[in-house]
């Protein structure tokens, strides 16, 4: 399974996309979609898994399963807990740069039968910087880069 979810801040699990949302990839067993005008990266897949959405989004927040199949993310610890939402702080680590570390607030629920996982960088409930890893401050679009 291709994980998504480390770069959207909004994935639904259910029925067609919602308005405003066009096609990334129309794949076979997955389809993604992305809201371009959103205020953030925010992206809608639509897919057959062998498990209820309930289950799909419960993998995707056990953070402290993610290093074992997320690809470069060296650590991944949850630091506070409320009842719809994580403080999870991560660290990657890249091939030819500096790590990046960060803490995300993750936040979830449901419109109707759709269910939702929003995130963003909240350094503020994290650890300080260390030495020798570049912190991450915001998760930017594409277009937002420079």
């Amino acid at each position: 399974m291709t994980i998504i979810f480390l770069l959207a801040s909004f994935l639904a699990l259910s029925g067609n996309p919602p308005a405003g949302f066009v096609p990334v990839l129309l794949g076979q067993t997955v389809s993604v979609y992305r809201r371009p005008s959103g205020p953030g990266v925010e992206l809608y897949a639509e897919g057959d898994i062998a498990a209820p959405p309930s289950k799909v989004r419960d993998v995707l927040l056990d953070y402290e399963q993610h290093p074992n199949f997320v690809k470069d993310l060296a650590e991944s610890h949850v630091l506070r807990r409320e009842d719809s939402a994580l403080w999870v702080y991560q660290r990657l680590d890249l091939p030819l740069l500096a790590d990046r570390d960060f803490t995300l607030k993750v936040t979830w629920g449901s419109d109707g039968d759709v269910l939702w996982t929003h995130f963003a960088c909240d350094n503020s409930r994290g650890p300080p910087p260390q030495s020798g890893k570049v912190r991450v401050v915001r998760l930017a679009r594409r277009s937002d880069r420079r």
